[in-house]
């Protein structure tokens, strides 16, 4: 019944359709109608009314209430030399009679916008979204409001770094390759402060401390020994030897200084389903590269697993960005590894990131509902960029491990450390992998291999 149900109101959809084509001067092509007919189909993003601001890369085109004609002074000019990477369509939830055809005011808006700015239904890449604003209650509340379209402008990635962002990872996946190496046993060693004396006597008296003066004898009064510290190593562990492969990196970019995330990655078991999250925005193309070789080198991941870039928001302003659906992410499920390829290609040149912290909770998430027979999830995570939807971190109900790119000798950040604790997750490392921080509490010590870290408020600090 409900397939029925279906078929007949997408028929009688498309019908609506070519009776409104008449209406207008000029005529709609075949691709605009069908183009129409998936927009209004879109599900309504309801909110208390859609933020404006003034920004250079926005364009708003404004419609008189409960009617699909622009104001007359509105003007449909883009900036030159400008991408579009969004269109939002904008309208009140008030009705003025019960009876009243949202979807068809909708099909007449696009239709008189696909008039104006022909061009724009032809491009590719461009997320549209349709938003209802329920603020005003009353008619004189609703026609305050803004009606029509908002359209999201970016500057396009400059040719030269395209060049250079894909050229490095061209580069990796030429040029790295595997070794077989003995890697010996090895003792693992801990600092430890000792205080001993050195032989002398403090004064009592602070300022004469402070001066610098000290006695061969306690004397009479006392007085205390001075003591120093000394740094002592005792033998913590033996980690015992093992043969395994290692890539090697035979190529002379100086942008790739390693190829951690590759040997972090090489010998990893992933049993049943994964799905792989990829940071690729900012700098991340050396280790983006470095993933796709693995992909080259065990071609059974990219068959048997599902993979999702994210690039933060395709490059919007930071209004339009959105905890939960910032967008630019960029999903793929395929046996053909050239389809992955071109994947992440799509996801960097569309957009490398704006502000620092990224939207990789709904990354993980449309990754999620995409591919619900997921099992564990595996992101490979820029370690210097702050996670900005920590608040939807609740949703994620599978297992995340993280490999964290770039400086983490020291300090591992705090939202990282929260991401594999809430899903029973680990932080992947070169010493090894970082399990069950949820049963970690702030102040415990973790080990793995030779690296010792302290779980603090800021995140893990290595000893």
């Amino acid at each position: 019944m409900n397939i029925i149900g279906n078929k007949k109101a997408e028929s009688l959809l498309t019908v609506l359709l070519l009776l409104l084509f008449p209406l207008f001067s000029q005529p709609t092509t075949p691709l605009v109608s069908k183009k129409i007919e998936s927009l209004i189909k879109i599900k309504p993003i309801r909110l208390s009314e859609h933020p404006q601001g003034r920004d250079p890369l926005i364009v708003y085109l404004p419609m008189y209430f409960s009617s699909s004609q622009f104001l007359t002074e509105t003007r449909f000019e883009l900036p030159p030399k400008k991408e579009i990477i969004s269109v939002h369509l904008v309208y009140t939830r008030y009705r003025q009679v019960d009876t009243f055809d949202q979807s068809l005011l909708n099909a007449k808006r696009f239709l008189h916008l696909s008039q104006k700015l022909p061009g724009l239904f032809d491009q590719e890449n461009v997320e549209w979204r349709i938003f209802e604003q329920t603020k005003g209650k009353r008619e004189e509340e609703a026609r305050k409001m803004f009606h029509g379209f908002i359209i999201f402008l970016k500057e396009p990635v400059p040719a030269a770094v395209r060049t250079s962002e894909m050229g490095i990872i061209d580069d990796l996946l030429l040029q790295i390759h595997d070794s077989l190496i003995e890697v010996p046993d090895k003792d693992v060693y801990r600092i430890r402060k000792k205080y001993v004396e050195t032989g002398r006597y403090l004064p009592r008296r602070s300022d004469k401390i402070e001066k610098g003066l000290r006695y061969n004898k306690a004397g009479i009064w006392m007085r205390e020994p001075e003591m120093k510290v000394v740094l002592d190593s005792i033998k913590r562990k033996t980690i015992k030897g093992y043969t395994t492969f290692k890539g090697v990196y035979t190529g002379s970019n100086a942008r790739i200084k390693d190829i951690e995330v590759y040997n972090q990655l090489r010998n990893k078991t992933f049993k049943r389903k994964w799905a792989f999250v990829i940071d690729v925005t900012g700098s991340m193309a050396p280790y983006t590269g470095q993933v796709l070789a693995l992909l080259q080198t065990r071609p059974n991941l990219a068959t048997d697993h599902y993979y999702s870039f994210f690039n933060d928001g395709n490059g919007a302003p930071e209004m339009l960005k959105r905890i939960g659906n910032s967008g630019g992410v960029y999903t793929v499920k395929t046996s053909h590894f050239d389809s992955i390829y071109h994947t992440m290609q799509r996801a960097m040149n569309a957009g490398s990131g704006g502000d620092l912290p990224e939207n990789n909770i709904e990354a993980i998430l449309r990754a999620l509902k995409k591919w619900p027979d997921t099992d564990s999830v595996l992101m490979v995570a820029d370690a210097q960029a702050p996670v900005k939807d920590m608040k939807i971190l609740k949703f994620v109900d599978k297992p995340v491990q993280i490999i964290l790119c770039g400086d983490i000798s020291k300090f591992i950040p705090l939202d990282y450390v929260r991401i594999a604790k809430a899903t029973k997750g680990s932080i992947i490392t070169n010493e090894g992998e970082i399990r069950d921080l949820y049963l970690r509490k702030v102040g415990q010590t973790v080990e793995v291999g030779e690296a010792e870290y302290t779980f603090t408020q800021k995140g893990l600090e290595r000893r």
